[in-house]
């Protein structure tokens, strides 16, 4: 099965009235964002599962990734974490993509605030 996008919203620099509408998390398939022309990536990630799941920001290929390493996280029922990716370091795959695994039933929310080059 194909990745679901999730969508790249700006970072807001300074003041800010709306607040992004996340996407919901498929755990079934992961989750891809599209993050070229990024120089880093944060992640807003809720957990709405009865109980503590794991969300992993895969590891990249090298190259792109300099030092490629997973982020695993373990979230507590409706907790919420802000988690930064590193698109070159770290996390791009082959086509500046930066997947997003979920464990099994995970359901919540993810959205993604894009910090551009040179910012």
């Amino acid at each position: 099965m194909a990745r679901a996008a999730i969508t790249a919203y700006p970072m807001p620099l300074g003041a800010h009235t709306a607040d992004p509408t996340p996407d919901a998390i498929d755990a079934a398939n992961g989750m891809v964002l599209t993050a070229q022309n990024a120089s880093r990536v944060l992640f807003r990630i809720k957990n709405t599962f009865a109980g503590a799941k794991d969300i992993t920001i895969k590891a990249g290929a090298h190259p792109p990734a300099s030092v490629p390493a997973d982020n695993l996280q373990s979230y507590a029922q409706n907790a919420v974490k802000w988690v930064w990716a590193s698109p070159g370091a770290r996390h791009s795959q082959l086509t500046g993509d930066i997947y997003v695994d979920f464990a099994a039933s995970t359901t919540g929310e993810i959205t993604a605030f894009i910090v551009p080059l040179g910012v």
